[in-house]
């Protein structure tokens, strides 16, 4: 009111109170603000435990099995490694590069490297085989017929 007053007062055109353009579209359905009040405190507080967006099971199920996987990728990471370091050493002991003491006793130790590597990876392989068939053998079982 005031400001209509002040308006008059100096001759002045009033405040535009016109609604704006475009006005905030509202939700048709009612139970919508309900909804997403709950969404928002199902992600804050519950977020690990349900998760109707995802598919897959919650991060937790999977900690030991993705942790295993990351193992697996990084033991053949090395393994890679440790066969090429063994390619350019012999490539080294042709050109004469090093000497043949250095070339056995580096090739021995790689090679223990290598062993250890390949043994570990062996293990986590069947370790992951025979989780694999667990699950695929409990899976197929009918319980409920």
């Amino acid at each position: 009111m005031k400001q209509l007053r002040r308006a008059q007062n100096y001759n002045q055109a009033p405040p535009n109170y016109e609604p704006s353009i475009n006005p905030k579209p509202r939700p048709l359905d009612p139970h919508a603000r309900i909804k997403n009040s709950f969404n928002s405190f199902n992600n804050k507080h519950l977020s690990h435990l349900f998760n109707p967006n995802e598919e897959i099971s919650p991060s937790y199920y999977n900690n030991a099995e993705n942790s295993t996987m990351d193992n697996l990728i990084q033991l053949k990471q090395e393994r890679f490694g440790l066969k090429e370091t063994l390619k350019k050493l012999e490539a080294k002991f042709d050109q004469g590069i090093i000497t043949e003491v250095d070339y056995f006793r580096t090739y021995k130790n790689l090679q223990k490297d290598l062993y250890l590597i390949e043994s570990k990876i062996e293990k986590i392989s069947q370790n992951l085989e025979e989780e694999h068939t667990f699950k695929r053998n409990f899976d197929q079982k009918g319980f409920y017929s």
